[in-house]
């Protein structure tokens, strides 16, 4: 029978020893800290413009942390490189699928604790575990911290780029697309994207005002 596998630790920056464990087979990630950079963008979730976060690992003796897994020093050299750190209590009980606060979850495993964001969750059995997450609440809440003002909303610029990715996608079809089936349906793909994505610039550059007042 399929079971859930909850966390056994409650969130926050701990990597204490859970007391009890389920055994999960080949995975163990450290425990890490979200973080977005301008570089790494955005991405178009149903009409918006959700923040792309990045988890920097608390690896011991990687990357600035030390071997005690204090990743302070290295989180203030990855803000020195532009990097923005979410803090741990942008995610309130309000935010996750299993109401509790933050946004890191630990989980048993064989190669020792492994930790998920909140919106992941596994099920399976014996030794067969599925990664899932709730897409559309992990979006929700990365959307929200553009709103809360914890990360910038995507600008003139942010836009220009993800529209020349845009053409290039479409570029590449547009010369076979008389020729190729696939290249066609690719082709057809690629210029509805564009149509969404022009819809949703034009909104995301509206004055706040504005966008507050078409909502009504």
């Amino acid at each position: 029978m399929a079971v859930t596998l909850r966390p056994s630790i409650p969130v926050q920056q701990s990597t204490a020893g859970p007391a009890h464990r389920i055994k999960v087979r080949g995975i163990s990630r450290p425990m890490f800290t979200l973080c977005w950079h301008p570089n790494r963008g955005y991405e178009l979730i149903d009409g918006r413009f959700v923040p792309l976060l990045a988890e920097f690992p608390h690896a011991p003796g990687v990357n600035n942390v030390r071997k005690n897994g204090d990743a302070t020093y290295a989180l203030a050299r990855q803000q020195q490189k532009g990097w923005v750190i979410v803090p741990p209590t942008a995610a309130t009980s309000t935010d996750t699928p299993d109401n509790g606060a933050g946004y890191v979850r630990a989980y048993p495993g064989q190669r020792g604790t492994h930790h998920e964001h909140a919106w992941v969750s596994w099920s399976g059995a014996g030794d067969r575990w599925t990664r899932q997450i709730d897409e559309a609440g992990w979006a929700a809440w990365r959307f929200s911290l553009v709103e809360r003002g914890l990360l910038p909303a995507i600008d003139a610029a942010g836009l220009e780029a993800m529209r020349e990715d845009l053409h290039k996608q479409r570029d590449r079809f547009a010369g076979r697309a008389d020729v190729n089936p696939y290249a066609a349906s690719s082709l057809k793909a690629i210029q509805a994207d564009i149509d969404t994505f022009e819809k949703a610039a034009e909104a995301a550059l509206k004055p706040a005002t504005s966008r507050r007042r078409s909502s009504k």
